[in-house]
């Protein structure tokens, strides 16, 4: 088949859903083509979290083969609310004749364009989203209530007649596009997934990256990876560790990721030993089994991320809050939860791990089973072509 996925942002380097789900449906054999906007996604504080690993957010039109992936960039015309406007769909659809379009995101104009050209074109269209109401939440405001309602009013229902199959990454995401968006459809929940040849154990890497910190084999070592920035509550997880200095002295933290310099200048004051806290920086895809590879656990106190698939794939348990939407990644007794934004509660449960090194790697054991079983982009490529067709 022919499949295109058209996107308001592409950045391969950092490995969101639409990236390996492509690489996936090439792997299996079909002919696959992004077509997306000449930019990165405006991501907070762009310049101190992720400008080392993308460069500029502007990047060059035209056309580039990656992986077997057609990816067809075109200049922005408009950019707002984390949304671009760019042309050229009606002629890529013309020229690469789709079978089945997936458009990265409901609310946005490429689903709209999309659903005015499928009537002539023949194809079948998916949407899907993750977007979270915590995320959708962060930034209130009048301008931007008016535009969900102006497009629940004007667009919702020709995308409820012309999207075939609505698709959502975790059940809070479900209950944002039926009230945000107006979905008035059924909507599939398939999780997101990880590359399980690239996350996995590696005692190599646990050893070298061990040497490079300087960290003894004795040490346990709690890995945070991501954004440094306050919205990811890294300074709940410093107060938690500020509560365990004492009594747990052979901890350490790793934070694999950057952000700005008084954000991480704040969270040292947090801590009587900054000497057991290690900034390592942003890495690259390629680079991160390692460090995942070299720590006990892992913990992200506030937000869902994938990189939990990536941590449970290299048989590392880890820690997330109780409020966590995407359930799949908790669900053969691989993590633990501690009770969002509280501290003392995360001390406890950081403190329980430090102590049961036993627990920890059968709990690693258990993430690896989960991620093979359910959370494979193999397996979550196949979901995807199975829902298609099921929802034809």
């Amino acid at each position: 088949m022919n499949i295109l996925f058209v996107l308001d942002y592409y950045q391969p380097k950092l490995g969101y859903s639409e990236h390996y789900l492509a690489k996936e449906f090439v792997r299996i054999g079909h002919n696959v083509t992004i077509l997306t906007s000449n930019r990165f996604f405006p991501f907070p504080k762009y310049d101190s979290t992720v400008r080392k690993m993308l460069g500029s957010r502007i990047v060059g039109s035209g056309r580039k083969k990656n992986h077997g992936i057609e990816i067809i960039r075109k200049p922005v015309i408009i950019e707002a609310f984390c949304r671009t406007i760019f042309a050229g769909h009606k002629q890529v659809i013309s020229s690469f004749h789709p079978d089945i379009v997936f458009v990265n995101g409901t609310a946005t104009y490429n689903a709209i364009i999309i659903s005015l050209l499928k009537p002539r074109n023949g194809f079948s269209l998916k949407t899907f989203d993750s977007h979270l109401p915590s995320e959708f939440d962060r930034t209130d405001g009048i301008l931007k209530r008016m535009a969900y309602g102006v497009f629940r009013l004007c667009c919702s229902s020709l995308l409820n007649s012309r999207v075939d199959t609505f698709i959502a990454v975790q059940d809070d995401t479900v209950q944002l596009m039926h009230m945000a968006y107006g979905v008035d459809k059924p909507i599939q929940l398939i999780d997101l997934g990880t590359d399980t040849s690239l996350f996995s154990f590696t005692a190599k890497g646990r050893k070298q990256r061990r040497a490079e910190l300087h960290i003894k084999d004795d040490i346990v070592v709690g890995l945070y990876t991501g954004k440094i920035i306050e919205a990811k509550g890294i300074h709940i997880l410093l107060d938690a560790f500020g509560r365990l200095e004492k009594t747990c002295p052979n901890l350490h933290l790793v934070f694999v990721g950057d952000g700005p310099q008084e954000y991480k200048d704040a969270l040292l004051r947090l801590v009587k030993d900054g000497s057991r806290l290690h900034f390592v920086g942003i890495q690259s895809q390629e680079n991160l089994s390692s460090w995942y590879s070299m720590a006990d656990f892992a913990v992200w106190p506030l937000q869902d991320t994938t990189a939990m698939n990536e941590a449970a794939s290299c048989r590392l348990p880890f820690i997330a809050n109780d409020k966590l939407g995407a359930k799949t990644r908790v669900s053969n007794n691989n993590a633990v939860l501690y009770k969002r934004g509280d501290g003392k509660n995360l001390a406890e449960k950081i403190k329980n791990l430090y102590a049961h090194p036993v627990e920890r790697k059968k709990m690693g054991d258990r993430g690896r089973e989960l991620v093979i079983q359910k959370l494979s982009w193999t397996k979550i490529a196949g979901e995807y072509l199975e829902r298609v067709n099921r929802c034809k």
